[in-house]
């Protein structure tokens, strides 16, 4: 008996995608980080970066998210995460699974990438309180107290 297990008709699990199967379409994604991953022929890590919320370009969701394999257009974008990308891409279809017998689809050969949403820089400032208004002196910031001086040690005998 083998313990291969059965497939599931090769039913596609990004449905979205499966309309589009062969057509060239631009999609818009967020940047979520870097990975790496290798395989059995080549040992050596593969950088990779994994885009979430991936949409077409009318906002039609896509896919939850996806890898792709880091590149030239990758490097000169600078990504950092929480930017939102826009780019061109071919959607296929793979098989999946340990077995190879899942049927799904993915975006290939992208280009024409470019950032359409940098995140906001995280600012430390404290707000002023407005005027006219007590301020909460329990929410005022309290002052670091001064380093103690340092003891001059006793010379040695």
């Amino acid at each position: 008996m083998s313990k291969r297990r059965k497939s599931s008709s090769y039913a596609p699990v990004r449905r979205q995608l499966q309309e589009h199967d062969g057509e060239r379409t631009r999609f818009t994604a967020g940047f979520v980080r870097f990975g790496t991953t290798s395989n059995r022929w080549n040992p050596y890590a593969i950088e990779t970066l994994l885009l979430a919320d991936v949409r077409f370009i009318d906002g039609r969701p896509a896919t939850e998210h996806l890898w792709f394999k880091a590149g030239k257009w990758s490097k000169e974008l600078e990504l950092q995460p929480g930017m939102r990308i826009a780019f061109d891409a071919r959607v296929s279809t793979y098989f999946k699974g340990y077995y190879r017998d899942e049927l799904d689809y993915r975006l290939s050969f992208p280009t024409k990438a470019e950032v359409v949403e940098r995140p906001e820089p995280e600012t430390t400032e404290m707000p002023a309180a407005s005027p006219g208004t007590d301020a909460n002196p329990a929410a005022a910031p309290k002052p670091v107290p001064a380093a103690p001086k340092p003891v001059p040690a006793a010379p040695l005998l």
